[in-house]
This record gives C-alpha cells, sequence and structure tokens, in this order.
C-alpha cells in the first residue's frame, strides 16, 4: 500500500522494516555494551594494591627507644635537650663526618645521605614521643639558667633529677630507603668533665631496631 502526500510516496512496509532492524541493532550491540560495564567494574584487581610506606617519623621514634632501651635500661627519668645537635656545640662539621663514615663500615651511602639531610640544622623534638621510660625535654634556656656562673649546675641539676644519668641530646635518624638500616647520634653530659657523643648505626631485624656498629665522636 502506498501512501501520496504532496507528491511524496512513502511506502509503509519499507518503514516497518526500518523499525524492527534499527530495534534488533541496539538490542544486539546498545543493551549489550551497557550490560558490559557492570561486570568490568565489579572485578577487582588484586595486583594493584599498593604497599604501605613506612611512616619515618614513627621509625625515628623506635630508633631512639631502642637506644634508650640498650644505653638506659636502669634509668627512671631523662632529661633530653629539646633540640637536636650532631656535635658537643651543635652541628658536625665535614672532618666529623669522614671519620664516621670511615669507622662504621656497613654504613650506606644512602643512609649517610639522608642523615646530613635531617641534619642541616637544628630540628625540635617532639614531646609526645614514646621512649618506654619517662622523660623531661630541657631547653637551651633551661639549661644555662642551671649552669650560672658561680653556681654549681650539676649539683643542681642531680638535686631536682636525681635518677637522671645527666642531659642526652639526640639527632634526627638518617635511614636507607628501605628503612632497615638507620644512623642516629647520642651525646650525653653528666658532669664538667664527664661526657661523650658517639654515632650508632642500627639494623632493623625482625621489625626491631637493634645497635649493630658505634663510634665515639667526641669525650671528655
Amino acid at each position: 500500500m502506498k501512501i501520496f502526500r504532496k507528491g511524496i510516496g512513502i511506502n509503509c512496509s519499507r518503514i516497518h522494516l526500518s523499525v524492527l532492524f534499527v530495534i534488533l541493532f541496539v538490542n544486539l550491540f546498545g543493551l549489550g555494551a551497557c550490560s558490559s560495564i557492570p561486570l568490568e567494574a565489579a572485578t577487582p584487581d588484586l595486583t594493584a594494591t599498593p604497599s604501605p610506606t613506612p611512616d619515618a617519623s614513627m621509625q625515628e621514634e623506635r630508633v631512639y627507644a631502642a637506644l634508650v632501651a640498650d644505653l638506659y635500661a636502669s634509668s627512671t627519668l631523662l632529661v633530653i635537650m629539646d633540640r637536636t645537635q650532631t656535635s658537643v656545640l651543635g652541628l658536625a662539621d665535614t672532618a666529623t663526618y669522614q671519620h664516621v663514615g670511615a669507622n662504621l663500615k656497613t654504613l650506606t651511602n644512602e643512609t649517610m645521605q639522608d642523615f646530613k639531610s635531617n641534619n642541616d640544622a637544628s630540628h625540635s623534638l617532639r614531646a609526645s614521643m614514646v621512649l618506654g621510660v619517662k622523660y623531661i625535654l630541657f631547653s637551651q634556656k633551661d639549661r644555662q639558667e642551671l649552669f650560672k656562673i658561680n653556681q654549681s649546675g650539676w649539683d643542681v641539676f642531680y638535686n631536682r633529677y636525681p635518677d637522671a644519668p645527666g642531659i642526652i641530646t639526640f639527632s634526627r635518624v638518617g635511614f636507607n630507603k628501605t628503612m632497615e638500616q638507620a644512623l642516629v647520634y647520642l651525646g650525653i653530659q653528666s658532669n664538667w668533665l664527664a661526657g661523650f657523643g658517639n654515632f650508632y648505626l642500627l639494623e632493623k631485624i625482625n621489625g626491631s631496631w637493634v645497635i649493630k656498629e658505634q663510634v665515639m665522636s667526641w669525650i671528655s
């Protein structure tokens, strides 16, 4: 049957065939493509799960705690300077680093460079550190007031803090990339002519930091 309108002829059978073709195309391709999306999204890629990055601040705190446990296990109170140092006077010089590198046989260059980078200036220590023993942070102002001229500063110190082994100074810690090796400086002064400063090289064994090597930097 043909319908004529304004001189234009339309074949109805062809229209029906065209409509059927469009419906068939959508069913085969359009709906099929849409139904494949949730199937693809529902398949997890377990191999893409990232590994957690070690927390440098937490590992630094654990290195301090390992030193304290090894060196001052019998102490019930520690007095620690609130800012880091790498020598008795402040920051270590080139000769000190050369001495450390030459005497710590298993120290990697990676760990040494990270130590230098972390200790290019003095940094504040956190008062929230967990070291396994009670401690107080001592400022430079506290120290100056304690050791005034013509005053027996160490007698005053031990009257106030009888359980403390002296005044301890930490550096920041240097790590290798896997955080399985650590380099740290610890100094302590316990009287006018009684003190030392050491560099300690630690290794993580079964999840715990253990001192492997040490080298003295100064002694009085």
